[in-house]
């Protein structure tokens, strides 16, 4: 179950949840030791969905693991849960958005991309990911979760989520290499979610074909 991220002043704190990998050398054993490497997507050659605004909307697996696979170093990818039914969710895209564009408009220290999943519409990935409650909200940088937790009702999700974000974009390459070593049980396991996604995208192309021979003529029953 994913854990809660209330906002901290000191990124060295287990507030901060997850940590994230960097290309240091003190981190280097680590990685060999417990990061579990994404295969290479055979879909990238595909055209990504990309729309105009702050906000890119994710409609399948394949584009939130792109999202995920080709942002840049260090680039932070904030991701948004949310749910048609949910009245909250509905109060905060405006927030979301807004506050998007802000932080797209600024001198930010690393880079930052901004994208929404419904989750109706993409039931595996909420399901993998585990994700119980909306809004919800995950931080993504170098392909590991640094951030997950529920931002709670609308009057708070200002605080909670333009906070964590300016937090994470302060926190230093030793505060990572720190969280990193805390909390490797939990970024090991945010990998394998993301592998056993890219496992599920790789089972639905290779079921396209099947269902293109099904729908030729002479090849099925019936009248």
């Amino acid at each position: 179950t994913p854990r809660e991220a209330p906002l901290a002043t000191n990124s060295t704190t287990a507030d901060a949840f997850r940590t994230t990998s960097t290309p240091s050398e003190r981190t280097k054993k680590n990685d060999e030791k417990s990061q579990v490497q994404l295969r290479g997507s055979p879909m990238k050659a595909k055209m990504r969905k990309r729309e105009d605004g702050p906000v890119t909307a994710i409609h399948s697996i394949d584009e939130f693991l792109s999202a995920i696979e080709d942002a840049q170093e260090n680039e932070l990818v904030i991701v948004k849960f949310h749910a048609k039914f949910c009245k909250v969710c509905a109060r905060v895209i405006l927030k979301y958005k807004k506050m998007a564009h802000q932080q797209r408009a600024a001198d930010t220290p690393v880079p930052i991309r901004f994208i929404s999943i419904e989750s109706t519409s993409n039931l595996k990935i909420i399901q993998t990911l585990g994700v119980k409650k909306f809004p919800f909200l995950q931080i993504y940088r170098n392909r590991e979760c640094i951030a997950s937790f529920g931002t709670g009702p609308a009057h708070n999700f200002q605080r909670a989520v333009a906070g964590t974000i300016d937090q994470k974009m302060k926190t230093t390459v030793e505060e990572w290499d720190a969280f990193r070593a805390e909390f490797q049980n939990e970024i090991e396991g945010g990998l394998e979610k993301l592998e056993m996604l890219r496992l599920q995208a790789m089972m639905l192309e290779n079921e396209c074909p099947a269902e293109d021979a099904n729908s030729g003529t002479g090849s099925s029953v019936g009248p």
